[in-house]
C-alpha cells in the first residue's frame, strides 16, 4: 500500500494587506457558502483554524491563494503522519484530555491556545492517528478554482485570433512562395505577414500561461499586451511610411482599436476580482 503526503490549511485570523477584517470575514462566509452566524463562529475560536487537512499539495495551495485572495492570512503544512490511501481499520476510540493531549499538528504561530478536543484513534496496525476540529465540510465551488466569466473570454479570443490569423497567415504565405502576388503588391504583403507574424506567437504564449494558476501570470500577461501594444505602434507608423512613399497602395490600420484593446485588458488584470481568486495576485 502506498503512502500519500497529504497537507491541511489554516487560517491564522490575521489580515494580508489593508484588507478589512470585516470584508475579509464577508468574503470568507461567501465563498465557503457559511452563514453569518457560522462565519462568526469560526473567527471567534482560537487560532489558528483548520479549514480543510487531508488535501494533496496541490489543492492545499489552490485553497491557500483563494483565502489569501479574500484578504485572510493562510498556512499549508504537511500533516504529521502520511495517510494510506486505503482507510486503515478502527478497533476504538477515546478521548484524550486536554491536559494529556500531546503536541498536534497545529502549526506554531507563537502562544496560540488549544482549539480542539484531540481524539486518538487505535488501530489493529498499531498507528495512532490524531484527529483536529475542522471548519464546515464547506469546498470552494468550481467557479473559484476555474477558469470563467470575462478571464474565459479573454482566453477565447486569443484562441480565435490563433485560429484565423494562422490560417490567413499560412494561407497569405503559400501565395508568396507560390509566386501568385503581383510585384506591386509584394510589398504590401510581405508587410502584412511581419505584422501579423508577432501578434500570433503572442497570441500563443499568452494562451499557453493563461490556464496555469501560478502568481507570475497577470504580470506576464500584461507584458505581452504591452509588447502588443508596441507591435501594433511600430506596424502604424512603418505603413505609414511605406504609403508616404509610395510602396503601398492603402494606408495603415488606426491605431485605436489596439490601444482600446490594450487599456481594457491591463485594468482587468490590474483591478479583477476574479484574476486575483484564480492566481492569487494581480498585475502590478
Amino acid at each position: 500500500m502506498s503512502l500519500v503526503e497529504k497537507y491541511q490549511v489554516y487560517i491564522t485570523g490575521n489580515t494580508v494587506g489593508n484588507v478589512d477584517l470585516g470584508n475579509a470575514q464577508e468574503s470568507f462566509a461567501e465563498k465557503f457558502k457559511l452563514s453569518s452566524d457560522k462565519a462568526n463562529k469560526v473567527f471567534q475560536s482560537p487560532m489558528p483554524f483548520s479549514i480543510k487537512k487531508g488535501l494533496d499539495e496541490k489543492t492545499a495551495n489552490a485553497y491557500k491563494k483563494a483565502i489569501v485572495a479574500m484578504g485572510l492570512e493562510a498556512i499549508v503544512e504537511p500533516l504529521k503522519k502520511s495517510i494510506d490511501v486505503k482507510k486503515p481499520k478502527i478497533d476504538a476510540m477515546t478521548l484524550v484530555p486536554r491536559e494529556e493531549q500531546a503536541e498536534t499538528s497545529v502549526p506554531s504561530t507563537g502562544e496560540t491556545k488549544s482549539y480542539a478536543t484531540v481524539v486518538e484513534m487505535k488501530e489493529t496496525s498499531g498507528v495512532n492517528l490524531e484527529v483536529v476540529y475542522e471548519a464546515p465540510e464547506s469546498t470552494l465551488s468550481d467557479d473559484e478554482l476555474t477558469i470563467g466569466g470575462w478571464l474565459r473570454f479573454f482566453q477565447v479570443l486569443h484562441i480565435i485570433s490563433i485560429t484565423f490569423g494562422g490560417v490567413v497567415f499560412l494561407g497569405v504565405s503559400a501565395m508568396v512562395i507560390l509566386g501568385e502576388i503581383e510585384q506591386q503588391e509584394l510589398i504590401g504583403i510581405l508587410w502584412l505577414l511581419a505584422e501579423m507574424l508577432p501578434a500570433l506567437v503572442l497570441s500563443v504564449l499568452t494562451v499557453r500561461i493563461l490556464s496555469a494558476r501560478e502568481e507570475d501570470v497577470p504580470h506576464r500577461v500584461s507584458v505581452y499586451l504591452k509588447i502588443g501594444l508596441g507591435v501594433a505602434s511600430v506596424a502604424f507608423i512603418g505603413g505609414g511610411a511605406l504609403f508616404y512613399y509610395d510602396f503601398v497602395s492603402e494606408k495603415p490600420t488606426s491605431i485605436l482599436g489596439s490601444l482600446i484593446f490594450y487599456y481594457i485588458w491591463t485594468s482587468y488584470f490590474k483591478k479583477s476580482v476574479r484574476v486575483k481568486e484564480y492566481y492569487g495576485v494581480n498585475a502590478t
